[in-house]
């Protein structure tokens, strides 16, 4: 027993792993059916109301901004929005299948998408069904999640790939590999920018200490938000909004 003791004490971490992992590999199973019970829940409220304009936001950075700016901007017509830090497959099932369960359904859902793995937005897509897709930025931040850069585009691409013919799309040509984005959605692409080379351009941009100014075509913009990257954020949400 005095030897015995010691080495059970030394192997406790061993054994905590080996009988946590076969409680996963049980219960793995279940996990998986109750998990695809609740998007299948969702898919069948979206499939049935047709008609909605679903915009889909994803991006490396910039989701969340993007999706508080397009809400106000569009509060008049009421939108419904992913409450914050609801991004995921399951929380973006939950709030659709509450949201399109309540007696009064909204005619325009916005609708947040975050990653970490290939595969993911698709999930998302296929429960939000998307018709607009806007993606932010396109960065490093997760690169060492997805495995490479080329990864990384592929998995955001996801949403503009999910979209349909009638769809349109709205991309952030400041990003790296907006070219190779454009190119990946079935739908209409409107590109914004800083740069002189997207279908929308703000000129005149101007960081205070009120915030952000900037002028596409004979229209000036102040918002109260710092940071110059905000810009490309609010093109966006113009764009999408109009």
């Amino acid at each position: 027993l005095y030897v015995a003791a010691p080495i059970f004490v030394i192997t406790m971490p061993l054994w905590q792993f080996a009988v946590a992992y076969l409680a996963w590999l049980v219960f793995r199973p279940l996990d998986l059916h109750l998990k695809n019970k609740c998007y299948r829940a969702a898919q069948v409220l979206r499939e049935k109301h047709n008609d909605l304009t679903v915009v889909g936001i994803t991006g490396s950075v910039g989701k969340t901004t993007a999706k508080s700016l397009l809400a106000h901007v569009l509060e008049s017509h009421a939108p419904a929005v992913t409450p914050a830090y609801v991004n995921s497959d399951m929380g973006v099932a939950r709030w659709l299948t509450k949201t399109l369960s309540s007696a009064t359904v909204p005619n325009l859902l916005i609708v947040e998408m975050g990653a970490y793995r290939q595969g993911e937005i698709s999930l998302l897509a296929s429960i939000a069904i998307p018709t607009h897709g806007i993606v932010t930025y396109i960065g490093t931040q997760h690169v060492a999640l997805f495995g490479s850069q080329a990864k990384l585009l592929e998995a955001k691409s996801e949403l503009l790939q999910s979209l349909p013919e009638s769809g349109q799309a709205f991309i952030n040509c400041d990003s790296p590999f907006w070219e190779e984005l454009k190119n990946r959605s079935k739908g209409t692409i409107t590109t914004v920018g800083t740069g002189n080379h997207g279908d929308i351009e703000a000129q005149d941009i101007e960081e205070t200490t009120n915030g952000i100014r900037f002028r596409v075509d004979s229209t000036s913009y102040s918002l109260s938000l710092h940071g110059l990257h905000n810009v490309s954020n609010a093109l966006l949400v113009i764009a999408c909004a109009k």
